[in-house]
């Protein structure tokens, strides 16, 4: 790839999305990563590309009665991710998957934070069993949405010296309808 980030320096300000690292470069908040995708000249990051954006989540289909009870639907429903990037090689490798419906084993997307001239990933959201949805393309952007049969959602806590402090996160798996805690 022509980008070769810099994860060296100390100077940080927010741009549409990224975070200036230094003056020959800059390092996404958010990067995407599949071995049958992906891959750039980020150090330990070798599988993924920035995203300018991401957007997950799910819900839960639920009514209250005039009683308070519960009724209605209370399947849960998980969002497709969307993702918003540069278009790159990538770009017809995402069109070519989405139409010939190839199942991808795993998507990952990891929010990265610059601590001390350190990219440490602070979130990891990966996705099993996926497949392309949607596929959009607006000027040199590309919008793509995927779904999945399970995600697990881990939270990274450090202090202001990169001292890692802990973590929490969660698994959801839609064949069983089972969630747990991970530590």
């Amino acid at each position: 790839m022509s980008d070769m980030m810099s994860f060296n320096s100390r100077n940080i300000h927010e741009e549409q999305g990224q975070t200036e690292i230094s003056k020959h470069g800059k390092t996404p908040k958010y990067v995407i990563c599949c071995d049958k995708i992906f891959s750039s000249e980020m150090k330990g990051l070798e599988d993924c590309a920035p995203c300018d954006w991401i957007k997950t989540g799910g819900s839960r289909i639920t009514q209250f009665d005039s009683s308070g009870k519960l009724s209605g639907d209370t399947r849960i429903t998980g969002k497709d991710p969307i993702i918003s990037m540069k278009y790159g090689p990538w770009a017809p490798v995402i069109q070519q998957f989405m139409y010939d419906g190839t199942k991808l084993d795993t998507i990952g997307i990891y929010r990265l934070m610059d601590i001390n001239g350190e990219i440490i990933i602070i979130q990891k959201l990966h996705y099993k069993t996926c497949l392309i949805k949607t596929y959009d393309q607006d000027a040199d952007k590309i919008l793509f949405s995927f779904c999945y049969v399970s995600l697990e959602d881990l939270h990274i806590a450090y202090d202001t010296e990169g001292h890692k402090l802990g973590q929490s996160g969660m698994q959801f798996d839609f064949t069983t309808l089972k969630v747990k805690s991970i530590n």
